[in-house]
């Protein structure tokens, strides 16, 4: 960055905690808070308050983007600042993939594809939530094999070695009970609660366990070809892919086969985890809409 860079802002302001940054030619202020429940800009403001500056301009990437409310009271509250406001996913992106071209995986307690073409094109693909979508997710994972368990607790097929480890963690062997446990410790522990149990015993070699991480794969590099592809990539390209987000902790369990399928429709794909952090893909953002404003 150069010295006569203006004072910039960068929020990532998810789901439990907003950072916050302010810089210049190098950083003036950067600090942390716990983020407001129902996704509003509060806690952002509170921060910028404290730093005691006054950028030109803000960038922010902010959880429950579609909430209803949400993005204006964000624009409301900054409204004498000039602000770019995008999902906290896009962000991501940008950190992810600072040429601003290609798809980011995001794969957690949710998941969630977005990816630019050469052209700047973007799309958004999956990430519908825990109900009915976020597939290859931390979530979805859970749920599945809530449902193996308690189709063997209903008689339905013999109960597991994995099986009998999830009904032993949740307390309970009776369907009705266990169902009540699985939903109690979503509320305490997160929808993907049962992650850290298969992990620990896929690395151990457990079969079923294993086959659950793959599943994850095969959804997520779903997701990403049809992300690439509507997006106009064509299967002889080299797309840079990069995942992000906690399930991808799971290491060669998760990555190798999400490339081995992926590949199956793009042979040349760049797959590699993210280095950046979703602050630095907001900061980058901040220094974009600056360009922008003065090209235009």
């Amino acid at each position: 960055m150069s010295a006569s860079q203006p004072l910039l802002a960068a929020i990532d302001a998810g789901g439990t905690s907003v950072r916050l940054r302010v810089f210049d030619a190098g950083v003036r202020f950067e600090a942390s808070a716990p983020a407001d429940p129902g996704g509003g800009p509060a806690p952002a403001l509170a921060l910028l308050t404290a730093s005691g500056l006054t950028p030109a301009r803000v960038a922010a990437g902010i959880a429950k983007f579609t909430r209803p409310g949400v993005e204006e009271s964000w624009r409301a509250a900054f409204s004498n600042i000039p602000l770019t406001l995008v999902p906290d996913y896009e962000i991501a992106f940008w950190a992810a993939l600072p040429g601003g071209v290609g798809a980011m995986v995001l794969a957690g307690t949710g998941s969630v594809l977005f990816g630019r073409s050469e052209a700047g094109q973007s799309l958004r693909v999956g990430g519908r939530g825990w109900e009915f979508g976020d597939e290859g997710s931390g979530a979805h994972l859970t749920s599945d094999l809530v449902r193996r368990t308690l189709r063997a607790l209903d008689g339905l097929d013999p109960l597991t070695s994995l099986q009998k480890a999830t009904r032993e963690l949740l307390g309970a062997s009776e369907p009705g009970a266990f169902v009540l446990a699985a939903r109690a410790r979503a509320e305490t522990d997160g929808r993907g609660f049962l992650v850290p149990l298969v992990l620990e015993r896929a690395r151990a070699g457990e079969r079923e366990a294993i086959d659950l991480f793959v599943g994850a794969a095969g959804w997520l590099a779903a997701f990403t070809a049809a992300t690439l592809a509507q997006l106009g990539f064509e299967p002889s390209s080299a797309p840079e892919v990069r995942g992000i987000g906690g399930l991808w902790s799971a290491g060669e369990l998760l990555s190798e086969p999400f490339v081995r399928v992926l590949k199956r429709r793009f042979p040349e794909v760049d797959f590699a985890l993210s280095e950046g952090l979703p602050l630095d893909g907001a900061a980058q953002l901040a220094c974009r809409g600056t360009e922008d404003a003065l090209h235009s």
